[in-house]
Order: structure tokens, then sequence, then C-alpha cells
């Protein structure tokens, strides 16, 4: 990521806390194919206080937070963002969230396009 200009993970974050807290609750799902991770991503509740500051549109139900959303280099590009923010989307649906907020690094253009 910071090849692209893109500085949201670093040598602090995430750390293998978060990571190890994402596994521990439930929160942790990867993308693997042929016994290897290819991508993350944490799926919750959580958010920053600084959400109760912003207007959402979904006023009543319950949001699902995506998180860490992350792809191994050498696997960018090949769709699996894509397949894990299709996993949210399923996810959300059949656990009876109301709609999807994103985490995300303002800068980080490639997250944002995505989203």
């Amino acid at each position: 990521m910071n090849a692209e200009n893109i500085f949201q993970c670093d040598e602090i974050y995430p750390d293998k806390g978060i990571i190890e807290k994402d596994i521990a609750h439930g929160h942790a799902f990867g993308f693997f194919h042929l016994d290897e991770l290819k991508g993350y991503i944490a799926l919750n509740e959580e958010y920053s206080p600084e959400y109760n500051s912003l207007e959402w549109k979904d006023k009543n139900g319950t949001s699902l937070i995506v998180h860490r959303l992350s792809i191994k280099a050498n696997y960018q590009g090949q769709g699996i963002a894509k397949e894990l923010m299709l996993f949210a989307e399923k996810y959300a649906k059949d656990n009876g969230y109301s709609s999807i907020k994103l985490d995300a690094f303002l800068p980080n253009q490639a997250a944002l396009s995505l989203y």
C-alpha cells in the first residue's frame, strides 16, 4: 500500500492484537485459494465516535461496518476485494442488517472507488 501512496496500514495498524481480536470475536473473514489466505475483511458493528456526527440515510436500522479490507500485494487486481465485498453484502442480508458502512482512510482512493 505504501508503494501506491496509501498510508492506511503500517507497522502500528492493524497490529497483531487487532487481528487476534477480530478472530476471537468472530469478525474475521478470509479469502482463501489453495489453502492460501489472499484477502481479509473484518465485519462487525463497531465504529469510531466520529461516525455519530455524520448524516446517514439509514437512521433506524442496524449497520454492518466493514473494516480492514486488504488483499496481499501479489493478488491485487484479481477481483478478490470485490468478492469480499459481495460476501459482506450477503452476510449483512443474512444477518438482518439494514445497511453497510465502510470504514476507510480518506486518501485511500482505491478503497473509495471500490466501495
